[in-house]
């Protein structure tokens, strides 16, 4: 798979070299006894940061939808009603003065997992979400937008718990 946004002749294994060798050094280093404090700091400003977000068209002119709140929802509503997979990233595609145009879920799935079946689950519960909220009809509704599902990665453990990228270091330890 090709990325548009990079150059061909980019050489990816030396970025690879570099994430590995930061990673290692990270994983290094003595866990200081106030890592935790300083953590919850950081999260906690991270948190309240402000999200830049958008206003999206519903069928009712006088109602709008942050784009912030959708995306909020639809991750909730994801992870309580699609098994064996977690959301790792949405994307709305917000044109046209606030008209939605497509949703883009990314998940992660437990290994062994349907991943036709997660993936069909994800467009349901994405359609029922954006039905409801947004309002049926050819306007802003669930049917006007196109949904992708797209999965990412695969984990051994509980998606919504697990970072599948670190699962490779536990295996070889």
């Amino acid at each position: 798979m090709t990325n548009p946004d990079l150059p061909d002749d980019l050489d990816r294994s030396v970025g690879e070299r570099a994430l590995e060798l930061a990673r290692d050094q990270l994983r290094d280093q003595p866990q200081s006894p106030h890592a935790a404090e300083a953590a919850g700091r950081v999260l906690a400003r991270a948190l309240a940061a402000p999200r830049r977000a958008t206003t999206i068209e519903t069928s009712d002119p006088l109602l709008q939808v942050s784009s912030v709140a959708l995306v909020a929802l639809l991750r909730s509503t994801l992870a309580a009603e699609v098994a064996d997979a977690a959301v790792r990233r949405i994307r709305l595609d917000v044109r046209d003065r606030g008209r939605l145009h497509a949703v883009h879920v990314e998940l992660v799935a437990r290994y062994g997992t349907s991943v036709p079946r997660s993936a069909e689950a994800a467009h349901v519960v994405t359609r029922r979400v954006l039905a409801e909220t947004l309002g049926a009809g050819p306007a802003p509704g669930a049917d006007a937008v196109a949904h992708h599902v797209h999965v990412s990665d695969v984990t051994r453990g509980d998606p919504h718990l697990a970072e599948p990228l670190d699962e490779d270091q536990a295996g070889d330890a």
